[in-house]
């Protein structure tokens, strides 16, 4: 249940951030990684998984759902790593 939850938070990011859900475009501010800094090879990294559209919005506006580089978002998913 709860992978399913988290693929649906996902899915609707993706969506809201993109505005291909039929609404305006909601950007995640500053588009680069959080923690180096680069601005390539970007991926939406989630602290919590929201489930609502006014949820995710302000999850991304109170910095819980950001971007980080594959590299950095990689390394976020390993034991003991701390953002």
């Amino acid at each position: 249940m709860k992978k399913e939850i988290k693929q649906q938070s996902r899915r609707k990011t993706g969506k809201i951030v993109s505005g291909t859900w039929g609404m305006r475009k909601f950007e995640i501010p500053n588009k680069f990684c959080k923690i180096c800094k680069k601005n390539k090879n970007l991926e939406i990294h989630h602290e919590i998984y929201p489930r609502s559209s006014i949820e995710i919005k302000r999850a991304i506006s109170n910095n819980r759902i950001y971007y980080l580089c594959t590299t950095c978002h990689r390394a976020s998913h390993t034991k003991g790593k701390d953002l």
